[in-house]
């Protein structure tokens, strides 16, 4: 193993482990890694992030899934959606992407205050988002089943290169 490989080992492990802190003690995460580690045959953070840096090239459509709504107060959490945005921002000075966050209705105002936060330009629409550089999106995905199947395709048809949830 060169020095490269284990530097890139040692950073996979520990940003897998810094992952897989478990501070309310469900054990999921402890349950499942083991599973995908030996699946990818190496830190799962650096098998997306490699497979990320040979699949985006410039302007290439990346959807993002974020967020969930806190109950009973109607309003989105905060972890998923601001490492989200940071991704978007890494995604779009990396490598030119236009990031799409797909997130619950609830979820927009804070998409849209962290994308102000991290200095890009918001768009509601990915044909807007096109058109303009240092950009992301922010779609809002329906709650009503009978709709659900419709928008995915809708979305699937504009043949994002990555989905990242």
């Amino acid at each position: 193993m060169t020095q490269k490989e284990l530097t890139l080992l040692n950073l996979g492990d520990s940003l897998d482990n810094i992952s897989n802190i478990d501070p309310r003690g469900y054990g999921v995460c402890h349950i499942l890694y083991p599973a995908s580690r030996e699946y990818t045959g190496g830190p799962l953070c650096m098998n997306a992030a490699g497979k990320l840096c040979d699949t985006l090239k410039q302007d290439d459509l990346v959807y993002i899934m974020t967020g969930f709504v806190l109950p009973p107060f109607g309003s989105a959490e905060t972890d998923g959606v601001i490492s989200s945005v940071l991704l978007a921002r890494s995604l779009v000075i990396a490598f030119g992407a236009k990031p799409v966050i797909v997130c619950q209705e609830e979820n927009v105002p804070a998409v849209k205050a962290m994308a102000a936060v991290v200095g890009l330009h918001l768009y509601e629409s990915i044909d807007e988002l096109k058109k303009y550089p240092i950009s992301m999106a922010v779609v809002p995905f329906t709650k009503d089943v009978n709709e659900a199947a419709k928008q995915a395709k809708t979305l699937l048809d504009k043949k994002p290169a990555a989905v990242i949830t």
